[in-house]
């Protein structure tokens, strides 16, 4: 006698935004009623401060069972997302890296073309230049025939199935950061000011035990740090 299997197959995420929103709908009344109490509140005494923290302590609560519920419907859609990502980047970054090296050649061949073209360009000039100065030498006027162009390499190549046109881009590797222009320091660091990435830095500092610093208010700041006695 075969044995029956009894393993549950993991139940299909819910994708229904109808659903989400129904469900959600009566957590996010009572959010709302806690932010009218929040809005209202006044803290004068220890036993409102008390009642303050009771609230907060519900509220967190209720933060608790709202990413609960958020995670019962985005986790199994993240781990489907997850799985099909990661079948399918090998293969995009395998092929990204052979697209990479294709273009390389490709890019090596038009440069390679075109120092011909200055090179042959160069050789012709001087050829004049020689005869010119053989010709002024003997008395008689320069060539004022033109010197001869070398045509350009073709920046579009369009086959049958394809098209590939070349693109000349200026780009820049940065060398010594300490040695750019002052001007670009400053736009670097209101950029990263604006990112909040210097924010992040200097609160390292201040994290590690720096209380002063030139251009940088430190100080000290109350803030509340709330646990859950009951249980959720």
């Amino acid at each position: 006698m075969t044995k029956k299997n009894t393993t549950k197959e993991p139940a299909a995420p819910i994708t229904d935004i109808t659903k989400i929103e129904a469900e959600m709908k009566p957590i996010e009344a009572e959010v709302l009623s806690f932010k009218d109490a929040a809005d209202k509140l006044v803290i004068k005494t220890d036993e409102d401060y008390a009642k303050a923290s009771d609230i907060l302590d519900i509220v967190k609560g209720k933060i608790k069972n709202g990413e609960k519920m958020r995670k019962f419907f985005v986790d199994p859609l993240n781990a489907q997302v997850k799985s099909i990502n990661a079948l399918f980047k090998p293969q995009t970054e395998y092929a990204e890296g052979i697209e990479r090296v294709i273009k390389g050649k490709m890019a090596k061949y038009y440069d390679d073309k075109e120092k011909a073209r200055f090179a042959e360009e160069e050789r012709l000039r001087k050829i004049r230049e020689a005869a010119d100065a053989k010709r002024i030498a003997a008395g008689k006027e320069v060539i004022a025939e033109p010197i001869r162009e070398v045509a350009e390499p073709a920046k579009t190549v369009v086959t049958g199935n394809s098209k590939a046109q070349v693109r000349k881009v200026w780009t820049c590797e940065i060398e010594h950061i300490d040695q750019l222009p002052e001007e670009v320091k400053k736009a670097i660091m209101a950029e990263a000011y604006k990112k909040g990435i210097i924010k992040s830095v200097v609160q390292n500092f201040v994290d590690a035990g720096v209380r002063e610093m030139t251009g940088v208010r430190i100080f000290e700041e109350t803030r509340i740090a709330s646990g859950n006695v009951r249980q959720w």
